[in-house]
């Protein structure tokens, strides 16, 4: 059974889920639809990229995910077909699938929408469609010329000379979690067993857990968390209320 996932910054409140969903029903009802989040915040790819990126692992060969979430800093009416760990990526090309990648292999085909194609809810007019194709087995070339998609190069934390880890905040989940953009294997190669100290805002750590409940309740940890990142937490609390912490906030790492 074929399996679309949806993931947008088009929120509940209006019709434009709905509308998606429709469209995909139309078109057979043999396909499942999953929505893995539309509450990303409008225009965040980063956070998009992350949600995604964090459920691949766990749908069968051959899912298609879908992602509904535009940058105004891309101008450009083009959408990318990327095929990755044997799963089907689209979405707009506009940087958002690149974080979903990053670096490892992929194949990729670029399509432009003809102008009837492209109006104001491009992903109704056009992205949706090319979904429903892919998931029932039609060859992305059909679509598009194979080649390279937008790619953002701001993701990766730095390492300054004096060895000085920086990063940043990408995202908050439902229970005020701030996961950053440090994989915890790159963290723990950067650290190789050395003592270290974690900072952000006015917040120091120099352990990493793997249990909220390796502190004691109502207490932040530096976690490693499920989806393979490392995060500021609370035990039964919200880091982003409790500590102030909000996404693009820098974080540092020194060995000591």
């Amino acid at each position: 059974m074929p399996i679309i996932t949806l993931t947008s910054d088009l929120g509940l409140k209006d019709y434009y889920v709905a509308a998606l969903k429709g469209m995909i029903f139309s078109a057979g009802q043999d396909i499942t639809i999953v929505d893995i989040s539309h509450g990303v915040m409008p225009f965040n790819i980063l956070e998009a990229g992350f949600l995604v990126r964090s459920v691949i692992p766990f749908y069968p060969k051959g899912s298609v995910h879908l992602v509904c979430v535009e940058n105004p800093k891309i101008d450009n009416k083009e959408l990318a077909i990327v095929l990755f760990k044997d799963v089907f990526l689209i979405g707009p090309n506009n940087e958002v699938l690149s974080l979903i990648t990053e670096d490892q292999e992929t194949r990729s085909w670029i399509c432009t929408p003809e102008y009837a194609e492209f109006h104001s809810f491009p992903a109704l007019s056009f992205y949706t469609k090319i979904a429903i194709e892919i998931a029932r087995g039609t060859d992305p070339s059909n679509f598009g010329i194979e080649g390279k998609i937008e790619r953002s190069l701001w993701l990766n934390p730095t390492i300054s000379k004096n060895n000085v880890l920086r990063g940043n905040i990408i995202y908050s989940d439902h229970f005020g979690n701030a996961v950053t953009n440090l994989k915890t294997q790159e963290f723990l190669k950067f650290q190789a067993e050395r003592n270290f100290t974690f900072s952000i805002r006015n917040v120091v750590f120099n352990r990493l857990m793997k249990h909220y409940s390796d502190v004691i309740r109502g207490e932040p940890l530096l976690l490693s968390g499920s989806h393979g990142m490392l995060e500021v937490a609370f035990n039964d609390g919200s880091a982003y209320k409790l500590l102030g912490i909000k996404e693009d906030d820098l974080f540092s790492i020194e060995l000591v």
